[in-house]
């Protein structure tokens, strides 16, 4: 998932950060996760929990990436509705529905690659 993020940083933005595969790592186990632990729960609730969530990783990162370390990977400051320049709605709502694909190809490597493969072994 975090290889993921990173190639579609580097296709929107022109470049990426390598703590982003980190990042975008935990922000596509959790996506996937809610899935996996309440899949009774229609998709795009699941997804707008996951943009929470993200959010919720966005901010923390960005504390401890931006603010505290000075790496300077993202800056919000020039978008309506920023908390501290880390994160912005305009992102939170991208968020709900890059989770829808972050939750369905969670579901396809679980499925698809990890649950056949093991039957084969």
């Amino acid at each position: 998932m975090g290889c993921v993020y990173t190639n579609i940083e580097m296709i929107f933005r022109g470049y990426t950060h390598p703590s982003m595969i980190i990042v975008g790592g935990i922000c596509g186990m959790l996506a996937g996760l809610i899935n996996d632990i309440t899949p009774e729960m229609k998709m795009y609730k699941q997804c707008i929990l996951s943009a929470i969530i993200i959010t919720v990783v966005e901010y923390i990162s960005g504390w401890i990436l931006n603010i505290k370390l000075g790496l300077n990977i993202w800056d919000y400051t020039n978008l309506k509705f920023n908390l501290n320049g880390q994160i912005s709605l305009v992102f939170s709502l991208a968020w709900v529905f890059l989770s829808y694909f972050a939750i369905r190809f969670d579901d396809m490597l679980k499925n698809d690659l990890c649950r056949k493969g093991l039957r084969k072994i």
